[in-house]
């Protein structure tokens, strides 16, 4: 693009920042905010957000939380899309603790969880194995209106760690089916073991 005369706009930084947060480059993606400077371009929350994701993904934590701070600090305005991604961060980390302390300052905030917030938290328990808690987090997702999709409920299911914890899982979910809650949109018998 710049070989060819074109000047690179705010949106065309984003996606190449957004492909570096997600290969978890985040040597390349603070270099991308450097040079943005030099087209008079500086960033917002999506640009910082990218950034924020990089860290995550790179599992630089010490920098995310840097991060998060100065823009909470008043460089940008958070939005639900930071919060996300520093609760998506700490689940794939293994982070139990931060992940809910993560999940209560949004809500505090202002934040209603969305799907991927609840798919991020139900994550970080069934990487843990723990799936009291996940079907817990689940029937907490689903009195606070938020619909499940298959994301989530594949994550529910990944939780059960052998036979004897898939027919708990079953039955758990049976229940919540009885209480009238939305079943799950995955069949059991789609689940590998």
């Amino acid at each position: 693009m710049k070989h060819a005369g074109f000047v690179p706009s705010i949106k065309s930084h984003m996606l190449l920042l957004a492909a570096y947060g997600k290969s978890g480059n985040v040597k390349e993606a603070e270099n991308l905010i450097l040079q943005m400077e030099t087209y008079g371009l500086y960033p917002d929350i999506f640009i910082l957000n990218g950034l924020l994701n990089a860290y995550g993904h790179s599992g630089n934590y010490t920098q995310m939380e840097e991060l998060y701070r100065s823009m909470e600090g008043g460089i940008c305005q958070v939005d639900m899309a930071t919060y996300n991604i520093i609760i998506n961060s700490y689940s794939k980390g293994g982070y139990l603790n931060k992940v809910e302390s993560s999940f209560l300052r949004m809500v505090d905030r202002g934040f209603k969880p969305n799907v991927w917030t609840w798919t991020s938290r139900i994550g970080a328990f069934a990487r843990k194995r723990q799936f009291q808690k996940c079907i817990g987090l689940y029937k907490e997702m689903l009195e606070s209106g938020v619909i499940p999709d298959v994301v989530v409920d594949q994550v529910l299911l990944s939780s059960f760690s052998d036979l004897e914890d898939a027919e708990e899982v079953i039955k758990e979910l049976d229940n919540l089916y009885m209480d009238g809650y939305v079943p799950l949109s995955l069949e059991i018998g789609e689940v590998e073991n």
